[in-house]
């Protein structure tokens, strides 16, 4: 049977960073601060950076440098997330899942949070990955069914039939990555929808007819004013141009 010391860390710049590892029913178990990325490796040279599946405990910190130059440092989160095996043939990268988390109140010590991270390592729900994978491809494939550009009617009728929330127009746009499992599937369900919106919307602006700019007018000469032309200096001057007769626009020299 595998033990913990067959599984070394991988060596590299995230390899500091690694404060644990042990297994868990078998299954290798990581823990590190977020936002770094140490890796194991067992005897027969496979690692958790390729196919193997496992848990990681993750917790958020915050240091902080007093005026006499002491570190101080507090934790303000924690999670349990599984890793399962890729599958390339549909996925270009890992499953994976949060299967627990829980914010902490800027605590000073982070161990009792890993202790109770630990009860939380659930075999079953790392084995459930693929399916809540599939689960969630399913639900947002149905937004397919619908044109790639819609109308605002059919925009609000798609929402219903699919029950997601229908966004505002100003929300509806093409900006923004939202992926499965960055996001619930639900939300790049409603994303997908309100981008055909957008698409729609750019369709019927494109197809709106360009306003027509009316002819401004040439105003008729008035108020005569015994004062040189600006244009030519001839006297006297008409308002409201302030130009004599000779240089007032006409119609025909537009």
């Amino acid at each position: 049977m595998e033990s913990v010391a067959s599984w070394t860390v991988c060596p590299g710049y995230y390899a500091k960073h690694l404060d644990d590892h042990f297994l868990h029913a078998g299954v290798p178990v990581l823990v590190h601060s977020a936002g770094v990325y140490p890796e194991l490796v067992n005897a027969a040279g496979e690692s958790t950076r390729d196919a193997v599946a496992h848990f990681r405990i993750t917790y958020t910190a915050r240091t902080t440098t007093d005026g006499q130059g002491a570190r101080t440092t507090t934790y303000f989160g924690i999670s349990v997330t599984g890793h399962h095996r890729p599958d390339l043939s549909r996925h270009q990268t890992r499953m994976t899942a949060v299967i627990w988390d829980m914010a902490l109140s800027e605590v000073a010590e982070i161990g009792p949070a890993i202790e109770e991270a630990k009860r939380h390592l659930d075999v079953n729900a790392l084995r459930a990955i693929p399916a809540q994978y599939a689960e969630a491809e399913q639900r947002i494939a149905q937004a397919e069914a619908y044109p790639m550009a819609l109308t605002r009617v059919d925009y609000e009728a798609a929402c219903r039939e699919l029950g997601v929330p229908c966004l505002a127009e100003e929300a509806c746009s093409g900006w923004g990555d939202f992926r499965y499992p960055q996001y619930d599937a639900e939300t790049v369900l409603s994303r997908q929808l309100a981008e055909r919106r957008w698409r729609g919307r750019l369709e019927e602006q494109a197809a709106a007819p360009t306003p027509e700019i009316p002819e401004p007018s040439i105003p008729e000469p008035t108020g005569q004013l015994w004062e040189p032309c600006e244009h030519c200096g001839k006297e006297p001057i008409y308002m409201p141009l302030h130009v004599c007769l000779d240089c007032w626009p006409r119609q025909d020299h537009r």
